[in-house]
């Protein structure tokens, strides 16, 4: 009923901006995301200056790997004064577009508003890692110190000392934490076989996967390492 309402509507008023915002999150629902696109294209060439809606243009362009056309989008809303979430959902679309440097600009500028400065460090620190700079990495993973990225960022920490060698600064690191619940236990546990195995240490990285076993039976990352191990 709310379509049918929306169609006649829309055909009374065709540039019924809020009817037409309406429209597009229906199509999206009933994943028609590119009459959702050809809709917010229009209303972004009414409201040129509308973050919003051209933010969500970009975001569905990313969703469909129309690419080139959500750079445009993007290049357009970094000229002006965005506030962090805005800067935030860029960065991520950026990153999903695969274009690290241009998402690192983002991040730093996102880095820039305190409350935000541990997201940010945290996925530069995933871009550097990702481009094997561990000692750049490093330095970021180490910035991030509150919000929910700190376990994550805890981890990416001892596989960047790992990744350098340091193996005992990984391991000293890795036993001043249990985790929270059992699932970040598991994946401590997982962390530290890994450590044990970039050292060359294959009998203790058994062993830490045998003990990861016990409190996770049921994990098939944890059994497949181990058998892996097993062969050496």
């Amino acid at each position: 009923k709310t379509a049918q309402y929306l169609d006649k509507l829309l055909a009374l008023e065709p540039d019924n901006q809020e009817a037409l915002i309406v429209k597009v999150e229906l199509l999206k629902k009933q994943k028609q995301d590119q009459q959702a696109i050809e809709i917010l294209q229009k209303l972004v060439h009414q409201s040129a200056d509308n973050i919003i809606l051209r933010l969500e243009l970009a975001r569905l362009l990313v969703k469909n790997k129309y690419y080139e056309r959500a750079d445009e989008q993007i290049q357009v809303l970094a000229k002006n004064e965005l506030s962090p979430d805005v800067l935030f959902t860029i960065s991520l679309l950026v990153i999903e577009m695969d274009k690290t440097d241009e998402a690192k600009v983002y991040l730093l500028r996102l880095y820039a508003h305190r409350h935000y400065a541990s997201e940010a460090a945290y996925f530069i620190a995933r871009l550097e890692s990702g481009r094997k700079d561990y000692p750049e990495a490093e330095k970021w993973f180490k910035q991030v110190t509150k919000g929910k990225y700190t376990f994550e960022a805890y981890l990416g920490l001892v596989l960047t000392y790992a990744h350098q060698e340091k193996f005992e600064q990984a391991l000293v690191l890795l036993e001043h934490s249990r985790g929270s619940n059992s699932k970040q236990g598991a994946e401590i546990l997982q962390i530290k076989a890994e450590v044990y195995l970039q050292a060359k240490n294959y009998s203790k990285a058994y062993d830490v996967y045998t003990e990861a076993l016990s409190s996770a039976p049921d994990n098939h990352d944890i059994r497949y390492g181990r058998a892996m191990l097993a062969d050496k």
